[in-house]
């Protein structure tokens, strides 16, 4: 089992006062710090890109647009998290206000929400679900003794945003609870062995006061995922034997709680959305008015709107999503309107029409791969719908009732 301790007859104690970068035994910045941009980083060839730090603590992306940390520790609500795509520490970074958060359950883990999405270059970590609630279990889901990976502050002279440096240690015990932190709860906890020990290992590691809501990584099922949150650092006493602990919140027994804030936050992004960005904003996606729900020209359009219509999202100069026209067939007089659509299966376009704004008909618009047709073809009918260019559709649509004299009819045209 590689354990200098065994579990029983332990004396736990937690400490509070040791402050500092993370504890690495053979640090060097090449090996350990992520911004060192070094090929010999040991997380090098897995994306860390969900990872940022503040002045005010630590937010994991475990989605795109919530964030992982510690209750007793964590980035403030109203600050700014910077995402890297990379370890290039001279990148540009995506800048995301955190905009909520809450604790869960009686846990010290805390979600963060963002103002806004990020886009697929910064990509959340997976997170455990399994449930963990003896020894025999962390056994089983296969955690007992595998390699963690513990993210803290480095030893090296980074700025703050840069400041992340990764060891490693065994994952030991299932142990607790612990009542620390303002937290009672159970701890995965990995004992520092010394160099002299059985299961030691090269990056041996140790969490410092500042550490607390980093992620505690481990590689299963071969993916890199978030199995804890930093916690608690202490030591641990069996006779004359002594070895410094860290503890970490184990992010598996909460995994339903964690959907549920991802769910009732999700931004549900087309899946063309950011490659449309991309391509248009070059060098100022990474801005915050680049995301979906912003308005990066200032013509009152989300871009969201003008990727979805068509429409030029770095011209405030826009035309009207909508054209609006007649069409006289014989005696009768029909209201026509005529737009630009996007051909993306996350899409659904509505088309709204009536006599009164208050009570107008939503009737939905249909792709079927080759054409743009009326879900409701008695009340709207498609007169046109011509592919103008790659996945850009014109499409004129006709009211099927005729405009009586001294009537009124509307014309509204909706996405999401």
């Amino acid at each position: 089992m590689g354990r200098i301790l065994t579990a029983a007859i332990l004396l736990v104690s937690l400490w509070s006062s040791v402050t500092g970068a993370i504890a690495i035994d053979n640090f060097t910045s090449s090996t350990n710090d992520r911004f060192a941009n070094s090929g010999s980083f040991l997380l090098n060839s897995w994306n860390l890109s969900a990872i940022a730090k503040n002045q005010s603590g630590w937010g994991t992306l475990i989605s795109d647009n919530v964030i992982i940390s510690a209750n007793h520790l964590h980035p403030a609500v109203g600050s700014v998290l910077n995402f890297y795509k990379d370890n290039d520490p001279t990148g540009t970074p995506f800048e995301r206000e955190i905009v909520s958060g809450q604790r869960i359950a009686a846990s010290d883990i805390w979600l963060g929400v963002l103002s806004d999405p990020l886009p697929p270059d910064v990509q959340p970590l997976p997170f455990m679900t399994d449930t963990i609630s003896s020894e025999l279990r962390f056994r089983t889901v296969g955690l007992e003794d595998e390699t963690g990976y513990m993210v803290g502050r480095s030893p090296s002279s980074f700025a703050t945003d840069l400041d992340m440096a990764v060891g490693e240690n065994i994952l030991e015990y299932w142990w607790g609870p612990f009542d620390t932190a303002g937290t009672n709860d159970m701890a995965i906890v990995a004992i520092q062995q010394l160099s002299t020990d059985s299961g030691y290992l090269f990056n041996e590691s140790k969490l410092n006061i500042g550490d607390s809501g980093g992620p505690l990584l481990a590689v299963v099922d071969g993916d890199l995922k978030v199995v804890g949150i930093n916690w608690f650092n202490g030591y641990v006493t069996q006779g004359s034997t002594t070895r410094d602990l860290s503890g970490f919140s184990y992010v598996g027994n909460y995994a339903s709680e964690l959907n549920t804030v991802i769910s009732d936050n999700a931004s549900n992004v087309p899946g063309g959305f950011w490659t449309w960005a991309e391509s248009l904003f070059g060098s100022s996606i990474t801005s915050p008015l680049a995301a979906p729900a912003r308005d990066f020209d200032g013509d009152d359009l989300s871009n969201f709107v003008e990727y979805a219509f068509c429409l030029d999202a770095v011209s405030a100069a826009n035309p009207f999503v909508m054209q609006i026209g007649q069409n006289q067939v014989g005696d009768d007089l029909f209201l026509q309107a005529s737009l630009l659509l996007r051909e993306d299966s996350d899409l659904q376009f509505t088309i709204y029409l009536g006599s009164d704004l208050s009570s107008m008909s939503a009737i939905s618009m249909v792709f079927t791969g080759n054409s743009w047709s009326s879900a409701q073809p008695t009340k709207l009918t498609v007169t046109a719908s011509t592919e103008v260019t790659d996945g850009v559709w014109s499409v004129t649509v006709q009211d099927a009732s005729a405009v009586l004299p001294g009537q009124t009819r509307f014309f509204r045209a909706g996405v999401e």
